[in-house]
């Protein structure tokens, strides 16, 4: 028993902070609700660029526009090392 105390006296800090992070994301949730449209269309608009640069930079290349490697005649993995 004393063991069962100890463990829920170990984690009720730890629920309480959780319970205290969870609500200012709550209240923030709430306050983009109540921004009115024009201003949530600028910050749509300002965020284009940041997600046309992400999308870039996560969308494959075909192989003809990716860089090519210098070729090597017939030294494959032992280019760096010396004989």
């Amino acid at each position: 028993m004393a063991f069962l105390d100890f463990i829920s006296k170990r984690n009720a800090p730890q629920q309480q902070a959780v319970a205290q992070t969870q609500q200012p994301q709550i209240q923030a949730s709430r306050s983009i609700e109540s921004l009115p449209d024009h201003v949530k269309s600028q910050a749509v608009e300002a965020a284009r660029p940041a997600a046309e640069l992400m999308r870039q930079a996560t969308t494959p290349r075909p192989a003809s526009e990716q860089p090519s490697m210098p070729h090597t005649q017939g030294r494959g993995r032992s280019l760096g090392m010396r004989r």
